[in-house]
């Protein structure tokens, strides 16, 4: 087999379909045997796929792939060269280290260059992508993510019915047998009385299902749109290509996170610095790197980062909201 053949064979050989990570890491399991979903398998492929067209133009003599290890670092550095971002070095290094099990510590661990907040650009400036997309003609798709901060892949799969009221969680939460399923009804309940409609993420990144409150002046209308659509139709059957989803979810982080972050001042001081003696509000997340200074309301990025389909903070912080 030639070294493309032995990549997706490799790959493939890892494929967890239907396994939950989550349960496995507090197994213990080995997290670099086991690829759990196809968004990750197919980034993963396209990333060793590329690091495998440079081996054969560059070292033409590597016809095994386990031969290639220690090429990893001079391809990653020659990608650096090139100008990549060191978001792109690092979702090809991690792909590779999947592909072979690497992990940090080992002999061929790459270490990527630090990513700022500073250095993304994705849907922070005009693109050429964007003149190809009316906001105006686009209004309703505009709306509703911006309202429900909603993935391409998921707004693409929504269906008809899949909406709760506030009044159906707190019923379904009494009754709720399923400890995963009452968590995140429980959560979901956690925000303010104002948010009375969600939308049920039945499979998001990871396979991760999720409660998205919907938020704004058109809520009502919105919850209304996902209900009145027959159940077995797509709410959308057709996404514009050129809609920057990640935008409108950034701005659906930001409307939220403000909509519920307290004060800062008005945040306790409730813990004790064992070091200093001095009290401090545990609640306060500082910013590090380029955005040093600034402090956030950790239960408002929480409730944010579960809205969105995440569940570390510092995700919401880098990527999401717009200070």
């Amino acid at each position: 087999a030639n070294l493309r053949q032995q990549v997706i064979a490799k790959l493939t050989s890892k494929l967890a379909i239907g396994e939950s990570k989550h349960d496995d890491k507090i197994k213990g399991v080995d997290k670099t045997k086991k690829i759990y979903s196809w968004g990750s398998f197919k980034t993963y492929q396209k990333q060793c796929l590329s690091f495998v067209k440079w081996l054969e133009q560059s070292h033409p003599e590597i016809k095994s792939i386990n031969k290639a290890k220690p090429y990893i670092a001079e391809y990653l550095n020659h990608q650096l060269d090139k100008g990549c971002s060191a978001w792109t070095i690092n979702t090809q290094a991690q792909s590779i280290n999947k592909l072979y099990g690497i992990k940090k510590g080992d002999q061929y661990f790459f270490k990527c260059p630090e990513r700022r907040r500073c250095d993304i650009v994705r849907s922070r400036y005009e693109r050429a992508n964007d003149s190809h997309y009316s906001l105006k003609n686009n209004s309703e798709l505009t709306e509703f993510c911006r309202s429900t901060g909603l993935r391409r892949s998921e707004v693409k799969a929504l269906q008809g019915n899949e909406a709760l009221t506030r009044r159906q969680l707190e019923l379904r939460s009494k009754s709720e047998n399923s400890p995963k399923i009452a968590k995140m009804i429980n959560d979901a309940l956690l925000l303010p009385e104002k948010y009375q409609y969600f939308v049920y993420v039945k499979s998001g990144k990871g396979g991760r299902t999720r409660l998205a409150p919907i938020i704004g002046d058109k809520a009502k209308e919105i919850f209304a749109k996902i209900k009145n659509t027959p159940k077995a139709d797509k709410v959308f059957p057709h996404v514009h290509s050129n809609a920057d989803i990640h935008s409108f979810r950034s701005d659906y982080a930001t409307t939220l996170y403000n909509e519920t972050a307290r004060p800062i001042e008005s945040i306790p001081y409730d813990r004790i610095n064992k070091g200093t003696g001095y009290s401090y509000q545990s609640e306060v997340y500082h910013c590090r790197s380029d955005q040093k200074g600034i402090k956030l309301d950790r239960q408002a990025m929480l409730y944010t980062s579960k809205a969105l389909g995440h569940n570390r903070i510092d995700i919401v912080a880098n990527n999401y909201i717009r200070t």
